[in-house]
């Protein structure tokens, strides 16, 4: 699947303090994902940290230089 920019689910995500979300009707995992500010490349979630039930923090890491990044919300893509 290509990445989606839809600041609706991360909202979603950040506000139930959760990395992935199943859509009902075709039962698909929505997670987080990145661009690397290095290379551009993509980068997946390496760590995540709750204040409360919601997000606060979460750390990417590179797939290809592994370069490791915090994004804030509105830098962040669904795949």
């Amino acid at each position: 699947m290509e990445p989606m920019k839809d600041t609706v689910k991360v909202e979603k995500l950040f506000a139930s303090g959760r990395v992935s979300l199943v859509d009902p009707e075709t039962k698909y995992r929505y997670t987080l994902m990145a661009y690397c500010p290095r290379d551009n490349g993509r980068a997946y979630i390496s760590r995540y940290e709750r204040w409360g039930s919601r997000l606060s923090r979460v750390v990417f890491s590179c797939s290809e230089c592994l370069n490791t990044f915090e994004a804030e919300p509105q830098d962040l893509w669904i795949v």
